[in-house]
């Protein structure tokens, strides 16, 4: 016979046995749970991921957009072999101008403005050496001084180039993409380090074209109102970076990607792409992305703000700048709800 507390004492050693093993069940569990969630959640970005690139190459036959002026030249001169391949080489060229050929990762990424290239330039410039101290102490855009460090596509290697590499690009809502471009480089001119450029290159033109009434704004910057009445009254061809349609800026239908991210769902998105190119090589695994410059929105979120702008523009006025960016809405299923 035991003692009562010898007794006592087993009993406890076997109860904590018993909760041991009950918690240890318990994180199995999760963590199995947590394993079948994170490839779900993995199989499902890239099903996504794979079904975007199928709408843009079904979009692109259904709607294709409007030839560059080099590709009208190109076509008017398909009788003349050297003049034909004259303004092949020179398109190829312009459409070189907005990749980034990555040599070091071999990636090949088009800069999109205002959608996450600040966050992907400051996460490669870190790479190359560079602290978060030293960039801000810069008067220049991050994508500026990236595109320093790691030369632009060389237009006769761009396509074996494209093939060879991982490509990607970045897309967001056309008119959230305007409403942000707006905001950023023409609202205030005296808010950020280029509002000087813009506006003597785009506001001061804008405002002298397109102001109905000086008298009753005097405002020294465009409205929304008439920096859409500039869209609408201009070629896509000569829009700057930073509002040009992300379909003709990285000539889509024309080169394939590998992936197309989408703003609306970056964190899962780019989340899974960064681990498919650590799990490839393309990138180190000490390779890390912070969100940058998602602008001062406090409570309101980017597309509530986007619609905020829009709401007093004219009914006609929305269908006309919709048509300036059609293909982007047809390729990369975005939709008008909420502006019209």
């Amino acid at each position: 016979m035991f003692p009562r507390s010898c007794t006592r004492l087993l009993q406890r050693f076997v109860f904590a046995v018993a909760y041991m093993y009950c918690l240890l069940l318990i994180h199995h569990y999760n963590d199995a749970q947590n394993k079948n969630q994170s490839f779900l959640s993995s199989n499902i970005v890239k099903f996504e991921l794979e079904s975007r690139n199928e709408t843009l190459r079904k979009q692109c036959g259904l709607h294709p957009g409007p030839p560059t002026t080099h590709q009208k030249n190109q076509l008017k001169n398909q009788q003349n072999t050297k003049l034909s391949d004259f303004y092949h080489k020179l398109h190829l060229k312009e459409a070189s101008k907005s990749l980034l050929y990555i040599k070091d990762h071999n990636l090949v990424w088009c800069i999109v403005p205002k959608v996450a290239s600040t966050s992907w330039s400051l996460a490669l410039l870190e790479q190359n050496g560079f602290t978060k101290e030293q960039l801000r102490l810069t008067e220049k855009p991050l994508q500026v001084i990236l595109r320093g460090v790691y030369r632009l596509l060389s237009p006769d290697k761009l396509n074996a180039t494209m093939a060879s590499a991982v490509s990607f690009f970045f897309v967001r809502h056309p008119f959230e993409r305007l409403v942000s471009a707006y905001r950023n480089k023409l609202e205030d001119s005296s808010q950020e380090h280029d509002g000087d450029y813009f506006y003597k290159n785009y506001g001061r033109r804008i405002v002298k074209k397109f102001r109905k009434n000086k008298k009753v704004n005097s405002k020294r910057e465009p409205t929304f109102d008439e920096f859409v009445d500039y869209l609408i009254g201009t070629d896509i061809n000569s829009y700057d970076e930073h509002w040009k349609p992300i379909w003709l800026y990285c000539n889509v239908c024309e080169f394939s990607y590998d992936y197309i991210i989408k703003y609306e769902n970056f964190k899962d998105e780019n989340s899974y792409f960064i681990d498919k190119l650590k799990a490839t090589k393309h990138l180190p695994q000490t390779f890390e992305l912070s969100w940058e410059n998602r602008g001062n929105m406090k409570s309101k979120s980017s597309i509530d703000v986007s619609k905020e702008y829009f709401k007093d523009l004219k009914s006609e006025q929305i269908w006309k700048l919709y048509e300036k960016y059609e293909q982007d809405f047809y390729y990369f299923s975005y939709n008008l709800e909420g502006f019209v």
